[in-house]
Parts: C-alpha cells; sequence; structure tokens
C-alpha cells in the first residue's frame, strides 16, 4: 500500500469518525431537549392541578360563607327548616317529568337504550 492511499484511507476514516460523532451529539442535545420539555409538561400539570383545586376551594360553600360573613352581606343560607317539598299529582301512571317529554323522544330514548344495553357477556369455549 503506497503512502497517498494510506493518508487517503485515513482521512476517510476520520471524516466518517466525525461525521458519526456529529451524529451521536445530536441525538444527546435532543434527548436533554426532549427532557425539558417533559419537565416543563410535569410543572404545568402541577400549576394546573393546583389552581383547579384552588378555585373548587374557593367555590366551595364554606368559602362563600366566610366571604359574605366578611363583607356582612344580609344573605339567608337554606336550611332544613326552609325548604318546601312540593308534590305534584301523576298523568297516566307516570311523574310529571316523564310526562313532559315528547312521546317521540321517549321511543328514541327506548330505541337507543335498546341499542347500547349489554346482553350477555361472551364466554370463552375451551378448543378441542
Amino acid at each position: 500500500m503506497s503512502l497517498k492511499k494510506f493518508f487517503l484511507l485515513m482521512i476517510g476514516i476520520t471524516i466518517v469518525s466525525l461525521i458519526y460523532v456529529q451524529m451521536q451529539v445530536t441525538i444527546y442535545d435532543l434527548a436533554y431537549q426532549g427532557k425539558a420539555k417533559e419537565d416543563q409538561v410535569l410543572r404545568l400539570l402541577d400549576s394546573n392541578m393546583q389552581t383547579t383545586l384552588t378555585i373548587a376551594r374557593l367555590k366551595s360553600a364554606r368559602s362563600l360563607g366566610d366571604w359574605f360573613s366578611k363583607k356582612n352581606a344580609e344573605v339567608d343560607f337554606v336550611n332544613q327548616k326552609n325548604i318546601i317539598e312540593v308534590k305534584a299529582p301523576s298523568v297516566n301512571g307516570e311523574s310529571n317529568r316523564l310526562a313532559a317529554i315528547p312521546k317521540a323522544t321517549k321511543s328514541t330514548m327506548n330505541l337507543l337504550a335498546r341499542f347500547f344495553t349489554l346482553r350477555s357477556i361472551a364466554e370463552a369455549q375451551p378448543v378441542r
């Protein structure tokens, strides 16, 4: 092998090695970027959960009661003594709520109920 072929071979191997190293560095860089994005998503999910819980706490009856009592607002809260139960007569053996639903809607509901009901669960049969 001549010296010229040897140097050309070494230059070729060096270029291929540099390209390989560059690809590996790019792979690691992309992995670090993906990990950073994943960490950011987890932080945002935690922040979202905390905000949701804070909103739920602020909307709770206790929080609203505290807010009204701090404002000295004259608001009457409902208790068991103030609840009035109204009984309505049934029409044709159906409650008023069901009687208010048109007949076409009832048949559609029955059709949907029949379509989505689970008949029986299939059982596995042994293969012989």
